[in-house]
C-alpha cells in the first residue's frame, strides 16, 4: 500500500487549508470491525456540505477559498484512488467554517508485517515491532 503517499497528500491539504498556526491532529485507533482508522484533522475553513461530494474529484477545489490556496486539486483524488485500489475506505467529515477531518480505514491484518532486519536490528513499523 502507498500509505506514505496517501498520508502526505492528506496532511499537505490539511496544512494548506487549515488556519495559520493551528495544530494539525493525526491520530489512529483500532476499530471493532477489524480495521484501523487513521484520522487527519485541522481547524480552518471546513468544507461546505454542498462541496463534500466533490472533495475527492480531480481538479475540484473549494469555492470558499477560491484560488487563495495553491495547488491543482489532485492531492485528495490521488489519495482516494490509492485507497480504493487497496479496497480500503476513505472519507471526510467537516464542520463548515471550523474544521475538517479526513480518515482512512485499513484492515488491521495489513499492518502485520513480516520481520525485517537492518544491520541485525528489528525495524519499527507503524509503532509496533515488525
Amino acid at each position: 500500500m502507498r500509505l506514505a503517499q496517501i498520508l502526505n497528500n492528506l496532511i499537505a491539504n490539511t496544512f494548506k487549508y487549515g488556519d495559520n498556526f493551528s495544530p494539525i491532529r493525526v491520530s489512529g485507533h483500532a476499530r471493532d470491525d477489524g480495521f484501523g482508522r487513521i484520522e487527519i484533522a485541522n481547524t480552518g475553513h471546513g468544507i461546505p456540505a454542498a462541496e463534500r461530494g466533490a472533495a475527492f474529484l480531480p481538479f475540484r477545489r473549494s469555492e470558499s477559498v477560491g484560488r487563495s490556496v495553491p495547488g491543482a486539486g489532485v492531492g485528495q483524488p490521488i489519495a482516494a484512488v490509492l485507497v480504493d485500489a487497496q479496497s480500503e475506505r476513505i472519507d471526510l467529515e467537516s464542520q463548515p467554517s471550523r474544521q475538517a477531518w479526513f480518515w482512512i480505514d485499513l484492515p488491521l491484518a495489513a499492518w502485520q508485517r513480516p520481520k525485517r532486519r537492518l544491520k541485525g536490528r528489528n525495524l519499527q513499523l507503524f509503532g509496533r515491532p515488525a
